[in-house]
């Protein structure tokens, strides 16, 4: 909890906005088509199994974080 305190307290100071994001289903959600099946991902390879989307895992979970964290729909609905 400190560093993250310290962390957002830095970023504010120089002027960058924190939104915290819920990690729920980041790593097994595809950032293409929005599938989450638990077989998506395996270790550091995520490979979709609705679209065949693959790519690495830890990216895909980035780009899903990212998205949780400009948009509004998307948020209300891992909320659910």
């Amino acid at each position: 909890a400190q560093l993250t305190d310290r962390l957002v307290s830095k970023l504010n100071w120089y002027g960058f906005d924190v939104v915290k994001v819920d990690p729920a289903f980041t790593s097994k959600m595809c950032s293409k088509c929005f599938c989450i099946h638990d077989d998506n991902r395996n270790f550091k390879i995520f490979k979709c199994q609705s679209c065949g989307e693959e790519m690495d895992a830890d990216y895909n979970a980035s780009i899903n974080i990212k998205n949780r964290a400009f948009d509004e729909e998307l948020n209300s609905i891992v909320e659910k």
